[in-house]
Formats: C-alpha cells, structure tokens, sequence
C-alpha cells in the first residue's frame, strides 16, 4: 500500500510491506543511532519496534502470518476463526537515515476484530531532536489507516489495542473516542468513519504533488506533540 508523507513539509510518498525475518537488520541501525538518548518518547520507539519483531520471531513457527492483504482474505476462507497476523514495514528511499521509517504488528482475531500489537516509528521521527534536518509527518496516522482499511476490507468488528500513558491521548483523538486510557476499542462505526475523514482520504497516495490541507496538518501536529 502506497500512502503518503511529508519530510520537512513537502509531501513524499511511502510505502507498507509485509515483512520477515531477513528484513530486521534495520533495528541495528536505529539503536546505533539512538546510542545513548534517554528522551522516553525515542526509547519507547525503539522498545516497541524491538518487541514487534520478538513477537513474530516467538509466534512465527506456531501460527499464520500473511505476507499480503490478499494473504489475510485467503487465511480466513479456509477457516472463518483463525488467528492469523503481521509485521510489516513503512519503507521509503527520501530519508537519509533509515529505509525503514515504523514498524506495526497486528492480528486479526478468531471473532473477527484487529489488534494493535505495536506500533513503533523511527525513534527521531517519534521525537526529534533540536535541530533535527530531516522532520518526517504522518507515520502513525499512515499506519492507522492501514489498520482501518484492512478492518472494512474484511467487515472486522472493531480495532483495539493496548495504550501506553504516552500514547493514550493520541489514539482517543485520532479515532475521536470518548475515552482511551490503558485500553484502545474502536468499534466499527468509528473506524469507518475515521476512513471517510476527507483529511484522512488524502492520505491514499495520488501522486498528484498536492499539497497537504490545512484539517491533515492539524491531524500531523497532533502526531508530533503526542506521537503514538
């Protein structure tokens, strides 16, 4: 899925695919350049990406993992309550530190609904430092609608997840619940309508060179002062 971005204001395009195991050395990268930050914001992103790929190294061997959309359909026609899961990668070729720019690892349960295992950005895209060259936008609400999208696209009945006390308000308003303390619920009706959002439709990549509207820049500042 192609969605877009902006790096330093100027609208970019990325990319989420499916990953594996031969796809995890971007995780050295980022440690080697986090070193020896101690901004909580910058540890909890690389903590979330090093636990996301735990996660598919322990669970890979005992249950399915689709490697496409498509792949999630598949899994559930041949059985209609399986669990099955994914990793995939945000990637891109316009940010000079790192192809990979957020990790997410999600489930589609046996009843039917999406978990939100962890979602992690690169650690100065979660919070960047003073001075920081490269500013990136929109990598947790991008990994949202690819939640969302994949939740419609098979009728799930709501996305939900763990919150942390950093990202708790982050979640409440992007999906405009009433409340999201320790526990994400999204039920349907408002992820669908999350995804009729008109700022959050510009967010499908049209490779037009449109510029960012005012309502989705509001939705990025709300990223960058409360990152998920």
């Amino acid at each position: 899925m192609e969605l877009a971005l902006e790096l330093n204001n100027a609208r970019k395009k990325a990319r989420i695919v499916f990953a594996g195991r031969k796809d995890f050395g971007f995780l050295e990268a980022w440690r080697k350049d986090l070193g020896d930050e101690q901004n909580p914001r910058m540890k909890d992103a690389m903590e979330f990406a090093q636990l996301a790929t735990y996660r598919f190294e322990a669970h890979s061997a005992i249950q399915p993992y689709a490697k496409s959309i498509v792949d999630i359909g598949d899994h559930i026609s041949s059985h209609q309550q399986i669990e099955v899961a994914g990793l995939v990668l945000m990637k891109c070729d316009w940010f000079p530190p790192s192809e990979v720019l957020g990790v997410c690892h999600f489930r589609r349960t046996w009843s039917n609904n999406i978990i939100l295992d962890y979602l992690a950005a690169y650690p100065f895209i979660a919070r960047a430092p003073t001075n920081y060259p490269h500013i990136v936008n929109g990598v947790g609400i991008a990994f949202l609608y690819f939640l969302a999208q994949i939740a419609n696209k098979y009728e799930c009945k709501a996305i939900w997840g763990e919150a942390t006390l950093l990202s708790h308000g982050y979640y409440q308003k992007q999906f405009k619940l009433e409340l999201v303390e320790d526990l994400i619920f999204t039920p349907k009706a408002k992820f669908l309508e999350f995804l009729e959002r008109p700022e959050i439709k510009e967010l499908a990549w049209s490779g037009d060179g449109t510029s960012t509207s005012p309502a989705l820049a509001q939705v990025y500042a709300m990223e960058t002062k409360n990152p998920p």
